[in-house]
């Protein structure tokens, strides 16, 4: 699945979103937070997540929970920690 490259257009606009909000007292930390549970929400709805590998699914719902209830760092680290254990799994299944 290709990744999906952002115009620079649409980082100025992103950009642009964090001081709006800044500016409305978030911190910036918040602001990039409010990106942040959006994207996931836009990924976690989007074409990408019915065309990816059924066995993609369980870290993608773990990657949207965590990222939308807990934190949007420790969502991207389990994430990631899922799909290491995803692709060992898969490669001992694949050559068993």
């Amino acid at each position: 699945m290709p990744r999906k490259s952002y115009k620079p257009e649409e980082i100025v606009a992103k950009l642009r979103q964090v001081d709006v909000l800044a500016s409305q007292g978030q911190s910036i930390a918040e602001a990039i937070r409010s990106l942040l549970i959006f994207a996931g929400t836009d990924l976690a709805v989007s074409q990408r997540l019915f065309d990816a590998r059924p066995s993609c699914w369980p870290v993608i719902g773990i990657t949207a929970v965590v990222t939308l209830t807990l934190n949007p760092a420790l969502g991207l680290i389990l994430g990631g920690v899922a799909e290491l254990i995803r692709a060992a799994i898969l490669r001992r299944v694949v050559t068993s």
